[in-house]
């Protein structure tokens, strides 16, 4: 038999297993070189918002790079550490 505590320990824990199972999406963009340039990227709660970015970043580029949206699993939170699953779209 559970008793309260042990009762709301094991709710807490399936709370924050849920939690970290939300994916996020991040769209990094690579140069002309393909190489991923580190400092432009962005995250995004949803895969439209992601796509709408990447779409709109790749028509005003003039010099042959390309923004790509990839699947991150795992939390959007930086304080949780989580080893991330990275999904190329």
């Amino acid at each position: 038999m559970l008793d309260f505590k042990d009762y709301i320990a094991e709710k807490s824990i399936a709370e924050k297993e849920e939690e970290l199972q939300e994916d996020y999406f991040n769209v990094q963009y690579y140069n002309g070189n393909k190489n991923a340039v580190d400092d432009k990227f962005k995250n995004f709660k949803t895969k439209a918002e992601a796509d709408k970015y990447a779409k709109k970043g790749n028509e005003i580029d003039r010099v042959g790079g390309e923004y790509k949206v990839f699947k991150i699993k795992g939390s959007m939170d930086e304080n949780v550490v989580v080893e991330n699953d990275i999904t190329t779209l």
